[in-house]
């Protein structure tokens, strides 16, 4: 569910306030850069995406149907403009399976990180690599579901799967992530 002043953001900028759309955007970007680089695994991508993200969504405002569903229509959007990409670099890679690929990312900038992945640092850290080691689906449904605080209704919608498969999808992270920091104390 989208915070109440993004939902306000998006409302103005329905009815062509282009001040409140640039507010929209600028507060979206960290969430859409954090996001992407969660799926890409690096920041150039990530930055790609988001900007591209944000062109498509200046073109094609008209189309929400509601200002209450920007969170999700944002997201729809990042994760085609993200599967794109990863789709782009299959291809450079040959027959090399991105998905299997562990992905970790070391990056003491907290500027894309949210204010609740850098309060403590040295715990987190390791959280945040076992996340960025999950498979792609399973990252995915972990981040929206406790960083963005999508719904499950919300995410099946995002990722064209049913709310039972991204029940699944969150447990069986659940339960690698449970592991990951067992192993790790």
């Amino acid at each position: 569910m989208a915070r109440p002043e993004i939902v306000e953001l998006a409302r103005e900028a329905m009815k062509g306030n282009r001040g409140a759309f640039d507010e929209l955007c600028e507060k979206k970007s960290k969430e859409m850069l954090f996001t992407a680089r969660s799926v890409l695994g690096n920041q150039e991508d990530a930055e790609d995406a988001a900007q591209e993200t944000i062109l498509r969504m200046c073109g094609n405002f008209d189309q929400l149907r509601s200002a209450e569903a920007i969170d999700v229509w944002i997201y729809r959007i990042l994760m085609s403009r993200c599967s794109v990409i990863l789709a782009k670099r299959k291809k450079t890679i040959g027959e090399m399976d991105i998905d299997d690929e562990a992905i970790f990312v070391a990056d003491d900038d907290s500027d894309f990180i949210p204010e609740v992945y850098a309060e403590d640092k040295e715990r987190n850290k390791r959280l945040y690599e076992i996340i960025m080691g999950l498979p792609l689906a399973k990252r995915e449904a972990i981040l929206m579901y406790y960083y963005d605080g999508l719904s499950h209704k919300e995410i099946a919608g995002i990722k064209g799967v049913t709310e039972k498969s991204v029940s699944s999808l969150i447990a069986k992270a659940r339960t690698m992530i449970k592991d990951g920091l067992e192993k790790n104390e």
